[in-house]
């Protein structure tokens, strides 16, 4: 019988718990309280006041601009960060762009242009030479690869014998109109037609003559044909 009491006792406070508002009116309403119905409404109150206190919590000052400026700052965020995504795409195709591009235009377009190339660095500090005797070594070494023929260049300052990749010939160094340019004379090698080829620095033209091939370089600045005039005459 006591645990029934208690039951309905707990099932009256859940049903005055959910409806505090009635039972306050009614409990107000009452001219004379005992002291458990006292107790009764100050709790009622209390527990009104407290869930009044919980749903109604102040909104922060300037919410809704804040809450704007915050959707602002997410989108700025947003492109930003798709605008970092699109420009390392771009240096990536930009990069691509550059190496395909230097290949195509700067990768000589046969074996003996790239060795030619590789012949005018390896011996590159020949450019300074200034031989008083050099058109008597580029005879003397004229005449050690079987060609007969005497020759002098006017414009010449250095010569000596050389090896292109594997081919023997002579390594020429000539100056026109204040230009220096690297000669390479092949006799060895039989040219059907002329070909031009250069890298980021340095640019050539291979040109068949009567003796075997002549091979003319100088840097990109420097036109060719002055140096191509001079020396075709020399060994026509």
């Amino acid at each position: 019988m006591g645990e029934l009491n208690q039951f309905d006792e707990l099932a009256k406070r859940r049903k005055h718990l959910s409806d505090p508002e009635r039972l306050i009116s009614l409990l107000r309403g009452k001219s004379v309280l005992t002291e458990a119905e006292q107790i009764q409404l100050e709790e009622l109150e209390n527990f009104e006041t407290a869930l009044k206190s919980a749903v109604q919590v102040p909104l922060p000052e300037k919410l809704d601009e804040k809450i704007l400026l915050n959707s602002r700052i997410k989108k700025r965020s947003l492109v930003k960060n798709h605008m970092k995504e699109f420009m390392a795409m771009a240096a990536s195709f930009a990069l691509l762009s550059f190496v395909v591009l230097r290949f195509l235009v700067f990768t000589p377009s046969s074996a003996l242009a790239n060795d030619a190339l590789t012949h005018l660095y390896h011996d590159i500090e020949h450019l300074n030479e200034n031989q008083i005797d050099a058109n008597t070594r580029l005879n003397e070494s004229m005449h050690s690869l079987g060609i007969n023929q005497t020759i002098k260049v006017k414009a010449l300052r250095y010569a000596s014998n050389c090896h292109v990749g594997k081919i023997p010939g002579v390594h020429l160094i000539m100056e026109v109109n204040s230009m220096v340019y690297t000669v390479l004379f092949l006799p060895d090698v039989k040219s059907a037609k002329e070909e031009s080829f250069q890298d980021e620095h340095y640019h050539g033209k291979i040109i068949p003559v009567r003796q075997g091939s002549i091979i003319v370089m100088g840097m990109s600045k420097f036109p060719l044909t002055p140096a191509i005039k001079e020396i075709t005459q020399d060994f026509s």
